[in-house]
């Protein structure tokens, strides 16, 4: 008894609540660093979906405009109007791939390969091409046109 009346109980309690804070700011500290991390995570999933998103997006846009590319060909009176729908269909289909890839996760869809797309596990794409002497020109309307897979 002669010990403690010495040092004192005022520092013991000191020292003993003190280390007690410091067990607690230490035990807070690593939640907070997890949780920091976790919020990371979660920030870059969301940019990764977002982003995938927007590319499927201009997917469905470049299916839609080659769509309306490909009636405005067979629907072109003159040669030259046909020749500008191929040149438009080109850079439609070049859009396409390009969101094809940025979308594309190497080695998810295996089957995806033989369709095309330049991001593809593969690598393949599927050309095609139309020419406008393949048009049927007889009576001023389209009658068939041949579309040309190579």
């Amino acid at each position: 008894m002669s010990l403690s009346r010495k040092i004192g109980g005022r520092p013991l309690l000191l020292a003993g609540f003190g280390s007690l804070l410091l067990l607690m700011v230490l035990a807070g500290g690593y939640p907070l660093r997890t949780l920091e991390q976790v919020r990371r995570s979660d920030l870059a999933e969301r940019d990764n979906y977002l982003q995938r998103d927007r590319a499927l997006d201009r997917i469905q846009t470049g299916f839609y405009q080659s769509a309306i590319i490909m009636r405005d060909f067979l629907l072109a009176l003159g040669e030259k109007s046909a020749a500008g729908q191929i040149e438009r269909f080109t850079q439609s289909r070049e859009q396409t791939d390009q969101a094809l890839a940025d979308c594309a996760v190497p080695g998810a869809w295996p089957g995806l390969g033989r369709y095309g797309g330049a991001g593809t596990s593969s690598g393949r794409r599927v050309p095609c091409s139309f020419h406008s002497g393949d048009r049927d020109q007889s009576g001023g309307g389209v009658a068939s046109c041949k579309l040309k897979l190579t």
